[in-house]
């Protein structure tokens, strides 16, 4: 089993880029930076969706438009670090 932790994430869509999660906070439900950041572990793969755990970008350059896409690069704290190219869809089609 590989485990590692992503620490960061950035964007050249946003100034800042968080790692959230979503916390039932007796019946209310809130949301919280993972400074730590999030455990990875290839045996249990990470899930990420509204809700739940997600990356947050703050303070968007310009608007986001369902269809096109996004950069995002993940660091690691092993040091590894990934390059996505993530696609912008709409609110409505992920909830159905």
């Amino acid at each position: 089993t590989s485990i590692d932790q992503l620490i960061k994430a950035n964007s050249s869509a946003a100034s800042v880029v968080g790692l959230h999660e979503h916390i039932n906070d007796h019946g209310v439900m809130r949301m919280r930076e993972m400074k730590a950041g999030f455990a990875i572990n290839s045996s249990a793969p990470m899930v990420m969706k509204p809700g739940g755990y997600h990356i947050m970008l703050i303070d968007l350059k310009t608007p986001l438009e369902a269809g096109t896409t996004i950069d995002l690069l993940l660091e690691f704290k092993s040091g590894k670090t990934v390059d996505l190219t993530v696609p912008v869809v709409s609110i409505k089609t992920m909830h159905h």
